[in-house]
């Protein structure tokens, strides 16, 4: 087995448990990187469209593939993203967004670009040709055989560390963009605090799962990056779920059972009648504001957001 990143042989075992399935995880120094064991070929279209909605879900309290639930969970939770991509929208500019899910990210920027999306999940791509009018297409990247420089922003979020081979798909997208165009990704961070700082136990196991293939940190992105010849032009540590999911994950070594709490800002149901109870939320709110940005600051979050140019 070789490093996806740079070809190293020497890599060390990095997990012996998945999250929902057997399974091992080994690590390159050289890189910083970490990728599944090497399995059966996935047959991505069939697995996306059937399996992943079954096993990864939103909410452990009713867990649901259904995309109208998705949309709901994750559409005001795209701040960071949206901060990044309008920085070049304008009038004509076309924008494909790779594994778009329910369209969460996409209701957000059908104003501001020509959007396009691609997404494997049949019900999802219907979702939101049906509710956003939006054109998504439902194959993989390479069978599309897309006109080259067609797109002048192609982003992928929480898609990279899904696929085989990470330097043919970036290659593939770089194809597809106009001069001048952005890539922007986003993926799991391999030193995500809940691993790195407070080493949950359960969490170790709920990170690594069979349908992510690659595990990147910073170094590792940066060197797949340059081995391509694209240009890092921003690299940000992102944070999603707040300090009191974190809080949660220590006393109870286990996850929430619904995530939209820990992707929102943090608001307790404190009885309204009590003028402290703004205050103390008020509070709350500024303490994850700090506690994600000494995170990012560490690199420590659980995201990273990276815009490339070629």
């Amino acid at each position: 087995m070789r490093c996806t990143i740079c070809g190293n042989q020497d890599l060390t075992l990095l997990a012996e448990e998945l999250r929902n399935s057997p399974g091992r995880v080994f690590h390159c120094a050289e890189c910083d990187h970490g990728m599944l064991e090497a399995a059966a070929p996935l047959d991505a279209k069939a697995y996306y469209a059937t399996e992943y909605r079954k096993k990864f879900t939103p909410s452990l309290v009713a867990p649901s593939s259904d995309p109208a639930h998705i949309f709901a969970m994750h559409h005001d939770s795209q701040g960071n993203r949206l901060k990044l991509v309008r920085h070049f929208s304008g009038p004509g500019k076309a924008l494909l967004e790779i594994g778009c899910s329910a369209g969460q990210f996409l209701a957000h920027c059908r104003s501001d670009f020509e959007c396009c999306g691609l997404e494997l999940d049949d019900a999802c791509a219907d979702h939101v040709t049906r509710h956003l009018g939006l054109p998504v297409h439902r194959q993989e990247l390479a069978a599309l055989s897309l006109p080259a420089a067609s797109f002048d922003v192609v982003a992928a979020f929480q898609v990279l560390e899904h696929v085989e081979d990470p330097a043919a798909f970036l290659a593939e997208i770089r194809r597809v963009l106009r001069p001048g165009g952005k890539i922007i990704l986003e993926v799991p961070n391999l030193h995500d605090a809940l691993r790195s700082l407070w080493r949950v136990p359960a969490y170790e196991k709920f990170y690594f799962h069979e349908a992510h293939r690659q595990y990147f940190s910073a170094t590792s992105l940066r060197r797949l990056s340059r081995n391509l010849g694209l240009n890092v032009e921003e690299l940000q540590f992102c944070q999603d779920y707040n300090a009191f999911n974190h809080v949660f994950w220590h006393f109870n070594n286990a996850p929430q059972q619904d995530c939209r709490f820990g992707l929102a800002a943090p608001e307790f149901p404190l009885d309204a009648s009590q003028p402290v109870a703004a205050e103390i939320n008020a509070l709350c709110r500024e303490f994850d504001a700090s506690y994600k940005a000494l995170l990012a600051g560490a690199g420590l979050s659980s995201n990273i957001l990276l815009l490339l140019s070629a």
